[in-house]
């Protein structure tokens, strides 16, 4: 939802933290008109190796599409995470906010 927020309202956000991303009807982005604002966004999609298919799927899509619209964007796949929070996410939390804000 995170991304789709972003793509569909560029100038509410700076950037978004993506966690394991998972939708009952697929990504929506195909149908998302791209701003040109998207080129200044930033993005940090995180989804754990042991993801559900449809899950891992998504967070890819994202991904490849944000990069698509020249977003700056972040992936991390973690290796024994399944749906849940990565285990250095808070440690980590100041560094992706700096990212996204710089």
């Amino acid at each position: 939802l995170s991304t789709e927020l972003l793509a569909r309202h560029p100038k509410l956000f700076h950037g978004i933290i993506t966690l394991c991303p998972g939708s009952k009807n697929g990504s929506q982005l195909h149908k998302v008109k791209p701003s040109p604002n998207l080129h200044k966004k930033k993005a940090i999609i995180i989804c754990g190796a042991d993801e559900h298919a449809g899950n891992l799927a998504l967070s890819k899509d994202n991904f490849s599409w944000l990069n698509k619209m020249d977003a700056k964007v972040k992936y991390s796949k973690i290796e024994n995470m399944g749906h849940s929070f990565p285990p250095n996410y808070y440690q980590k939390l100041e560094t992706y906010i700096d990212f996204i804000l710089k």
